[in-house]
């Protein structure tokens, strides 16, 4: 549908960096002046929230608060 030059996961993720980089979406949280001096605080709240069980990975406050700073830093 899309004719990309690379067929598969690697053409969809290429159509879609040029796509953000298009339109202006920042590439990572700290680009957009979001820095990770609350990850703990974040986590917590991500694991206490109603929907976390709804995951198909049960993750703990301790790996949330790992996976949004790893969304500031881009990594």
């Amino acid at each position: 549908y899309l004719r990309l030059p690379t067929p598969g996961f690697t053409g969809v993720m290429d159509w879609l960096l040029a796509l953000r980089e298009q339109i202006g979406i920042a590439h990572t949280l700290g680009e957009i002046g979001i820095d990770d001096r609350d990850a703990e605080r974040v986590g917590r709240m991500a694991f206490a929230d109603g929907c976390s069980h709804t995951n198909p990975i049960r993750h703990s406050a301790e790996a949330y608060a790992q996976i949004f700073s790893r969304a500031v830093k881009g990594l």
